[in-house]
């Protein structure tokens, strides 16, 4: 069902919208050097005015400067030739959005250089209509990376998701963020990140995580629903220094669902991770299914309020080391995990442990 359903999406993403550019022909420089921020954001903000379309990267290295390639609207392909090969790096200074590549819909508010496609892209100017999502988005063969300038602190992303439904990034390299290489959060309490999916993706040489799904306090949030398939989980650098419930940790995937309602879901499926970080989660509704993957460091899960709703499932997975639950699940599933370590889990005074020590 999953697959079908995204041969679905690439369907309507890519064949039904028929505006087409090939960003050779519009005079990008793939040096790694020559800012073609303005060529490719002029590009996509044409696309998403003329109701959808493909834009197409040759091979080459994309500078972009101090500014966020923005996807506010729908039915947009970004699609390179390969993802070693067609790379966007992001240099300079962090910037407004702070990430490489946002795809953030029109969020009420909010400012946007060139007035979405309409205005001056030397100047951002304040977005004061409805806030609406963006739709059917895919990002294909592609490399996106981040070259800040100096000692950079900054909370900068490569890939940052606000405010979308039905993404699909295949077949890319996410590497070398100050923060997140991918941050999916809410932002709004408006609008949900619903279907959001990587595929054969891998992200590499975060400096705090790999990738960051997180649910902010802003009234009522609504969740995110977020899976990868045969995705790597490579080399996270440094712990995190910002966010209070994990500072200190090194992590792969953090997962937040505090304050959130029933739509959270994280799904993972045939993917490995490597012994460089953990994979976190926190919150009520956290709804976490592993299948079939590799966990090469510890699977930690905090269920601060105990919620009835929450569920993990771990199915098939190997874990090498014993991670903490700081509160009973009330839903664990364990379906013919091959663990590395020859138990299953533990019930203590302190919750779930698992997979549990011998000893």
């Amino acid at each position: 069902m999953r697959k079908i359903y995204l041969l679905i999406l690439y369907c309507c993403v890519s064949a039904a919208f028929s505006k087409d550019i090939n960003l050779q022909q519009r005079g990008v420089v793939g040096d790694g050097v020559y800012d073609n921020w303005f060529l490719i954001q002029s590009a996509i903000d044409e696309v998403i005015n003329d109701g959808g379309g493909t834009i197409y990267f040759p091979k080459g290295e994309f500078a972009i400067y101090n500014k966020t390639l923005i996807i506010w609207g729908s039915n947009v392909t970004l699609k390179g030739e390969n993802a070693a090969e067609s790379i966007i790096v992001k240099k300079g200074k962090a910037g407004y959005f702070g990430d490489c590549l946002g795809i953030v819909g029109k969020i009420n508010s909010y400012f946007y250089y060139g007035s979405l496609g309409l205005g001056d892209y030397n100047r951002r100017t304040m977005y004061e209509g409805e806030t609406i999502q963006s739709e059917n988005i895919l990002v294909e063969c592609l490399g996106i990376t981040t070259d800040l300038d100096g000692d950079v602190l900054d909370r900068a992303n490569n890939v940052g998701i606000l405010n979308a439904a039905n993404v699909v990034f295949k077949k890319c390299i996410i590497s070398n963020a100050p923060q997140s290489n991918v941050a999916v959060v809410n932002d709004t309490n408006i609008a949900l990140n619903q279907a959001i999916s990587f595929e054969e993706c891998q992200f590499v040489n975060s400096k705090q995580h790999n990738v960051r799904v997180s649910s902010y306090n802003k009234g009522t949030s609504i969740g995110n629903s977020v899976s990868f398939y045969k995705c790597s989980f490579l080399n996270v650098q440094s712990p995190d220094i910002f966010q209070r419930e994990v500072v200190g940790l090194q992590l792969h995937l953090w997962y937040r669902g505090i304050g959130t309602q029933e739509q959270n879901h994280v799904q993972i499926e045939d993917c490995v991770f490597d012994d460089t970080g953990f994979v976190f989660c926190n919150g009520i509704n956290t709804n976490m299914d592993i299948r079939k993957s590799e966990i090469g460091s510890y699977l930690f899960v905090i269920n601060p309020l105990g919620n009835d709703e929450s569920a993990l499932t771990i199915s098939k997975t190997t874990i090498d080391k014993a991670g903490g639950f700081k509160r009973m699940l009330s839903k664990v599933k364990q379906e013919n995990a091959t663990l590395k370590i020859d138990c299953g889990y533990v019930e203590t005074r302190f919750g779930i442990q698992y997979p549990c020590d011998d000893n």
